[in-house]
């Protein structure tokens, strides 16, 4: 099971209207490579025995069985594509622009598409996590956590073989990122907060899990967070520090 969003993110994010909407991105994605693959094979010239269609097409189609298998691993955790982590991150966010400029067109919820899309990548990273944990994990905290929840946390933290940093925004954290260039992300703040970093980072980290923070009274102050989660995922994700062996899979 999915350690790192809530049930009611849970929820949310498995609607059918999801996984419909992109179904029909990524084949409106294939159908459009293979439009634009055709037309620049015909203004440079090349026309051999139906090469100039069939070949474009045949490329549009297996970008959206990609981009549809992607979808079904994340959703399954079970690795489909024999593709690395990183280029299949990048073939999500990709997706999931597309996805999310039709949703608004349409007047769907922003903060509802993209809890299933941080579900989505959560699984991906939980199917490919099943070969080897990452080397090096970096864990972002952010500034906002009640003074004795961040203090349980760190106390958690301790236990595992990782660094951690507590950031005081996207720009900050992605500069953390850059500078340690973890092979593993865990990554704790609002929704909005892990989208923007998920879609900036790409396929930059290899493995990244995200959890939401529990909103506190006023926005960015005090907030919490499920330690159940925190320690399941870092069960996953990281080696403890007594048991770490090197080389192993720990």
């Amino acid at each position: 099971m999915n350690p790192c969003l809530p049930a009611d993110g849970r929820q949310e994010g498995f609607r059918v209207w999801f996984i419909l909407l992109w179904c029909v991105t990524a084949i409106a994605l294939g159908a459009a490579l293979g439009g634009i693959a055709v037309l620049a094979l015909s203004i440079l010239g090349i026309q051999r025995d139906g090469v100039t269609v069939v070949g474009p097409c045949v490329v549009g189609s297996v970008v959206s069985m990609c981009a549809v298998l992607a979808l079904i691993s994340g959703l399954t955790e079970r690795r489909l594509l024999p593709l690395p982590i990183g280029l299949v991150r990048v073939m999500t966010c990709g997706v999931f622009r597309l996805a999310r400029t039709g949703a608004r067109l349409i007047g769907w919820s922003d903060d509802a598409l993209g809890c299933a899309f941080l579900t989505v990548q959560n699984g991906l990273t939980l199917a490919w996590l099943q070969e080897r944990r990452p080397r090096t994990l970096l864990v972002l905290l952010p500034h906002c956590l009640e003074a004795r929840v961040q203090e349980r946390i760190e106390k958690l933290l301790n236990r595992y073989r990782c660094q951690w940093h507590v950031v005081k925004g996207g720009t900050e954290a992605l500069h953390v990122v850059t500078s340690t260039e973890p092979d593993g992300l865990l990554a704790v703040a609002c929704q909005r907060d892990l989208l923007n970093g998920m879609m900036s980072l790409g396929g930059r980290v290899p493995c990244v899990l995200v959890l939401p923070n529990i909103r506190g009274e006023q926005p960015c102050r005090a907030t919490g967070l499920d330690l159940c989660r925190l320690a399941d995922a870092m069960d996953r994700l990281a080696y403890p520090r007594e048991d770490f062996i090197e080389g192993g899979k720990g």
